[in-house]
């Protein structure tokens, strides 16, 4: 009788081990799950890709398109964050730092009512800590909507970059040389752009030649490239069918951004500028990160295994007490 009590106790104690330990278990499971799914959720709130702010600025490159009104404005919150009034062809706007995100940008007929149909429109993905320039380019009947990129980090010491934007149909093509230098551009066709390139710091005369069936002669310009400094030529319809140009400095050898709601200097072009709101005040909700989807994945996963856990341990304790009773009688 004492080795049969012996016995059951022995077995009640087994499984009351068995029992904590299938709780500890189901409790480290979940804690797990719970552990997998927070880091996921930090990585995608910090991984937006509308956090920061990036700079942008405007341009009419079309020579037989009137003057016209554009606007810019933010997908986030369909508020304008930049107006401008009277925009020339060859008119360039300065850089305005945005929030980080989607714009569009319109284009009115000058003098026209608020309500006037675009000419054209252009949406851009505006990223942190980068610049693009937002043209409309061509001729009126086939005017499109050009987005470069402003590689404005600066060049190696004691250098300076240049590229060229090629809006002028007097020349359909055009060879770019910096005499005593690089070619620039070579036969780059009207609506295009180059990518910028490295020259040593100095003033050049840069030297642009209109490719065959041109009646426009060949046209030279004075460009002061500062050392780090990046620049833009401007190639466009000059008067009785020749070429004019317009340098920019887009960025200047001290890499210094525009400040919170102002802009950067491109000596681009006399366009009335309203500044609307501050940009940097509304950046609007951020859609959902690259980490949302694992994160509803994972809470979804962590409450299907807390509910599995649930069952598997409310199975376990039944399967235990009827051990310890059986043991008990």
């Amino acid at each position: 009788m004492r080795d049969q009590n012996r016995t059951d106790r022995a077995a009640r104690h087994s499984a009351l081990r068995r029992l904590g330990t299938i709780a500890v278990a189901a409790g480290t499971l979940t804690l797990s799950l719970a552990a997998f799914a927070a880091p996921a959720h930090a990585e995608g709130a910090s991984g937006s890709t509308t956090e920061g702010t990036g700079w942008i600025r405007l341009t009419h490159l079309s020579p037989d398109t009137s003057d016209v009104n554009v606007t810019l404005t933010s997908l986030a919150d369909s508020k304008a964050t930049v107006k401008l009034r009277d925009v020339g062809y060859g008119d360039v706007s300065k850089y305005w730092k945005v929030p980080a995100g989607r714009y569009v940008a319109a284009m009115t007929p000058a003098g026209g009512s608020g309500s006037s149909k675009p000419v054209i429109t252009q949406s851009v993905t505006v990223q942190n800590d980068y610049a693009y320039t937002v043209a409309a380019i061509g001729k009126n009947a086939d005017l499109k909507g050009l987005v470069l990129n402003d590689d404005l980090r600066p060049p190696k010491s004691g250098q300076a970059k240049i590229r060229l934007i090629q809006a002028s149909t007097n020349a359909p093509t055009v060879t770019v040389t910096a005499m005593g230098g690089p070619v620039l551009a070579r036969d780059a066709a009207f609506g295009s752009a180059t990518g910028y390139a490295a020259v040593r710091a100095g003033v050049w005369t840069v030297d642009l030649a209109p490719g065959s069936g041109s009646s426009a002669k060949s046209e030279s310009v004075k460009v002061t490239a500062r050392p780090g400094s990046v620049n833009t030529i401007v190639l466009l319809n000059g008067a009785n069918g020749q070429l004019a140009t317009k340098v920019l400095q887009d960025a200047g050898g001290t890499m210094t951004m525009p400040a919170r709601g102002k802009g950067v200097e491109t000596g681009g072009g006399g366009a009335a500028t309203e500044f609307v709101t501050d940009p940097v005040a509304h950046s609007g909700s951020a859609p959902a990160g690259p980490g949302t989807g694992a994160v509803v994945g994972l809470a979804a996963a962590g409450l299907v295994g807390a509910v599995g856990v649930g069952v598997l341990r409310r199975r376990a304790i039944r399967r235990t007490i009827a051990a310890c009773r059986g043991a008990a009688g």
